[in-house]
């Protein structure tokens, strides 16, 4: 398994070179969920054994804990909707026979691109988004329509993390140093009394000379 993940990422290089050089650009979307399916813990989601498609056999593990690590988020719906407009094709396991049914892999979700292959990054440059152009349906547009709502309010959420992350680092820089300045002035205010009674004593000695001639 080892050796197929080394193939999978070697191949990704290769095919990230040739991409590069003819002048092709994959979408961030591609790459990103080429790279999370090649790497990801078999027991949530992974290839298929011929590679032509893959499984994701843990739904709700797949939104908790992988898709996070990748695209910001944890909605499974955003995801799927993303690989529906790149024409992707969702499989559900279903079993011929009723004596053929198994539970576990009952809820597993095959998702299929003829361009989305295991080991085949190279082939990436071939998916292309629908056209959101006068061909679409009304309710083709109105999902596109959602889907960059939805992807514009995930965005504004990760900036308000953001601005509110260097609002917080602000702040601890700000009491921290309020703190020191405080214990240095503390530190220091007795040294200020008796050098401020030194100099008074010093001028009430030069009065009483000045006075005396």
């Amino acid at each position: 398994m080892t050796t197929l993940a080394q193939d999978d990422i070697s191949a990704t290089n290769k095919a990230e070179v040739t991409s590069k050089s003819s002048g092709g650009k994959i979408p961030h979307f591609l790459q990103k969920t080429f790279e999370m399916i090649t790497k990801c813990d078999p027991a949530v989601a992974s290839w298929v054994k011929d590679g032509d498609m893959f499984v994701i056999k843990n739904q709700t593990m797949f939104a908790s804990h992988i898709l996070p690590q990748h695209f910001n988020h944890q909605k499974y719906s955003s995801f799927a909707r993303q690989l529906n407009f790149y024409n992707f094709r969702k499989i559900k396991s279903k079993p011929v026979r009723k004596a053929d049914y198994d539970p576990i892999t009952a809820n597993y979700i095959y998702w299929h691109h003829e361009h989305f292959q295991q080991g085949r990054h190279d082939l990436l440059i071939n998916i292309k988004r629908k056209s959101t152009g006068g061909n679409l349906l009304p309710e083709d547009k109105q999902k596109e329509l959602d889907h960059l709502k939805e992807h514009v309010n995930v965005l504004q959420g990760e900036v308000t993390a953001i601005i509110e992350d260097f609002e917080g680092r602000i702040s601890d820089v700000s009491n921290k140093f309020k703190k020191e300045l405080a214990s240095l002035l503390e530190n220091n205010s007795g040294g200020i009394g008796e050098g401020g009674a030194e100099l008074n004593g010093f001028a009430s000695t030069e009065e009483v000379l000045r006075k005396s001639n």
